[in-house]
C-alpha cells in the first residue's frame, strides 16, 4: 500500500505540476497557482484578471486553473493518506515516547491540513467562478498558509524520526562485538 501511495503521489505531482507550469508559462511567474493560494485580495484579483484575459485553446487560463484546482482534490487524498501511513509506519519502530507522540500527532495534523486544503480549493474555485465580480473575491491565504505550516511540520517530524532511526542503528552496531557487527 505504501509503495502504491508513493507512486500515486509522484504521478500526481508530475501531472498537476505540468498543469501548474503551463499556467505559469502562459501567465507568468507572478500569476501562478501557488501565488493565488497565498495572495491577498488585491493580488488575487489581479491574478484572476490576468488568467481571464489570456486565451488558451478553446477557453482561457482561468479554465486551466479550474482544472488544476479540481485535480488538487485527488492530490489532497493522496498526500494526506501518505502522511498518515508513513507516520504510522514510523511510530511502529519508534521506541522514544515523545517522538512517538509527535508522529501520532501527525495523523491529526494531516487531517487538519487536508481540510484546510479542501477549504482553500473551494475558495479558489469560488473566486474563479466569480472572476467578473472582484468584490466577491475572498483570499485563501490564511487557509493555504496554515496548510503549508502543518505539512512542513509533519515532514520535519518524519526527518527527525529518520535521523533518530539512523542514530539508533549506528549505536546498536557500535555496541555489538566486532565479529557480529559485520
Amino acid at each position: 500500500m505504501r509503495a502504491l501511495l508513493w507512486i500515486a503521489f509522484i504521478l500526481a505531482v508530475v501531472f498537476i505540476g505540468r498543469i501548474s507550469s503551463r499556467i505559469t508559462c502562459l501567465a507568468g511567474s507572478d500569476n501562478s497557482i501557488i501565488k493565488i493560494e497565498l495572495a491577498g485580495k488585491d493580488d488575487g484579483i489581479k491574478i484572476i484578471k490576468t488568467w481571464s484575459d489570456i486565451k488558451y485553446k478553446c477557453g482561457t487560463v482561468l479554465d486551466l486553473a479550474r482544472k488544476d484546482t479540481c485535480w488538487d482534490f485527488l492530490f489532497i487524498v493522496i498526500y494526506i493518506g501518505l502522511i498518515i501511513i508513513e507516520s504510522t509506519s514510523f511510530r511502529q519502530f519508534e521506541p522514544y515516547y515523545s517522538l512517538n507522540e509527535l508522529l501520532r500527532m501527525n495523523l491529526f495534523l494531516a487531517v487538519i491540513a487536508g481540510l484546510l486544503d479542501i477549504t482553500e480549493n473551494f475558495i479558489i474555485l469560488y473566486n474563479v467562478e466569480h472572476y467578473s465580480t472582484p468584490d466577491c473575491y475572498f483570499p485563501s491565504r490564511w487557509f493555504a498558509g496554515a496548510k503549508f505550516i502543518l505539512v512542513i511540520w509533519c515532514i520535519l517530524i518524519w526527518l527527525i524520526a529518520i535521523v533518530h532511526r539512523i542514530i539508533l542503528h549506528y549505536q546498536k552496531q557500535a555496541s555489538l562485538p566486532p565479529h557480529i557487527a559485520d
